[in-house]
């Protein structure tokens, strides 16, 4: 299996070019995952192209040939719809994202599951974060946009700094740059460092992830229906995010 990060230009719809997806950074690694099930059951080969949801959409609608977008919302598969990129029967959902804060560099506070993160609350990881929270940019990323409306919602004045996406805003806090950072949960789901905290559903919009089929590329559809199979739901909830009901 490939794997491109950033914005490289997708290949055809040929039945021997290689299934692209173009993945949200919060999905990425669960999209590799996927990926590479899929190439061992079904055959052919597929790429993975990691970057934000923004990014992804403005190079579909300047021409690349993405076969299939697994976006971090619904809002950039329905603007696809909307310019008639793609059918609204060939959009769906694919996974439900949930916000965490992670601090890192405090005493280490176990990561099991959901139901034992700890009786943390948010004035204690902002207190923890010395004056400086990582998110990604909510003009392009919809866990960027989350946690602006967490940090809006709270009345926190920490200064916030702007990854490009959610892997990026990852990247801040795991290098140090940054103190603390609200991120993907499946981002930290088997970080050992430090405290996280599931940001309650309350002080956000909820981050449905929705997909879309770009191109009649022959293994597309056989993708989606294999990412809808109720055996990836274990797969997506060990991974961090909640399968969506049926």
């Amino acid at each position: 299996m490939a794997i491109l990060l950033g914005g490289g230009c997708a290949g055809t719809a040929q039945t021997d070019a290689p299934l692209r997806i173009a993945s949200a950074a919060n999905f990425y690694a669960t999209a590799v995952q996927l990926a590479e099930a899929f190439e061992t059951e079904q055959g052919g080969e597929v790429e993975v192209i990691s970057g934000s949801s923004g990014k992804h959409v403005a190079q579909i609608l300047a021409g690349a040939p993405f076969d299939v977008l697994l976006s971090a919302d619904t809002l950039r598969p329905h603007l696809l719809v909307e310019r008639g990129v793609v059918e609204r029967g060939e959009t769906w959902v694919y996974a439900v994202g949930r916000l965490v804060a992670w601090v890192p560099r405090v005493p280490v506070h176990v990561l099991s599951d959901a139901s034992a993160l700890g009786p943390l609350s948010a004035e204690d990881v902002l207190r923890g974060a010395a004056g400086r929270i990582a998110i990604a940019n909510p003009d392009l990323a919809p866990y960027g946009r989350a946690a602006t409306q967490v940090l809006d919602r709270l009345g926190s004045g920490m200064q916030r700094v702007r990854g490009e996406n959610a892997s990026q805003a990852f990247q801040f806090v795991s290098a140090g740059s940054v103190e603390a950072g609200l991120v993907a949960f499946s981002q930290v789901r088997d970080e050992a460092r430090g405290q996280v905290w599931v940001i309650p559903d309350s002080l956000y919009d909820p981050i449905v992830q929705g997909g879309a089929v770009l191109s009649d590329h022959p293994a597309a559809e056989a993708f989606r229906r294999f990412l809808d199979a109720p055996r990836q739901r274990s797969v997506l909830e060990r991974a961090g995010y909640q399968a969506p009901h049926p």
